[in-house]
């Protein structure tokens, strides 16, 4: 059966919806993968919105096996795995580079549909068009006056916020074409002696005694 589907997971390809959508960032293109048994479709494109070309299969498949390889490795985290193995393709699959060249298109997008010589569609998808969205964020671990007094971070294990802002935007920019820009701010410093520290925690836990409020080893996000 004829279909449209995402070549690399996390890459703006929504399978889920009917028919399939797709991001594409404005100036920019992105791939999707045409299921053709038989591979006789014609993919219609819209010239005055979109730029719609075969790619090569050969070089597509090469990554996609890459990408397997990479995220097989043992040390990888399962999640991480189960979230990025792309899917494995047999002959049928043919490869699609669409460009956003011409203007924003909003949800829920521009049809385009793959059909037979005798005209009939058999597989649509739907292409939304985005302009990139910058958003401001400011990563603050939590530190605690550790020995001496000196601050120390509360964390087991500190943000990296370099790596933070990677994650976010290697998942936010391929499917939303929304980009984060790191903000630069100092660590956050909670000294459970302060009195008025004591009293935020009391009201945050429910504690009537602000006294024996206490900054806990476990943070309660809904709480605190």
């Amino acid at each position: 059966m004829a279909a449209f589907q995402e070549v690399f997971r996390r890459s703006g390809i929504d399978e889920r919806r009917s028919p399939p959508g797709m991001v594409v960032p404005l100036g920019g293109s992105n791939i999707v993968a045409l299921i053709d048994p038989g591979r006789k479709l014609k993919v219609d494109p819209n010239a005055h919105a979109l730029g719609i070309k075969e790619i090569d299969g050969a070089d597509t498949l090469r990554r996609v096996m890459q990408a397997r390889d990479t995220f097989s490795e043992p040390d990888i985290d399962p999640q991480l795995r189960a979230a990025s193995l792309p899917t494995t393709f047999n002959g049928d699959a043919r490869f699609f580079e669409i460009n956003g060249r011409i203007k924003p298109i909003g949800f829920p997008g521009l049809e385009v549909v793959a059909r037979s010589a005798g005209r009939k569609i058999e597989a649509k998808l739907h292409v939304v068009v985005l302009p990139e969205i910058k958003i401001k964020v400011a990563f603050r671990n939590v530190m605690v006056p550790g020995s001496g007094g000196a601050p120390a971070f509360h964390a087991k294990k500190p943000c990296n916020e370099q790596d933070e802002l990677l994650t976010m935007n290697n998942i936010w920019r391929p499917q939303a074409n929304i980009r984060f820009e790191r903000v630069p701010s100092d660590w956050l410093v909670i000294d459970d002696s302060q009195a008025a520290v004591k009293q935020d925690l009391a009201s945050a836990t429910g504690m009537k005694d602000a006294s024996l409020a206490t900054f806990p080893d476990v943070i309660d996000a809904s709480k605190n």
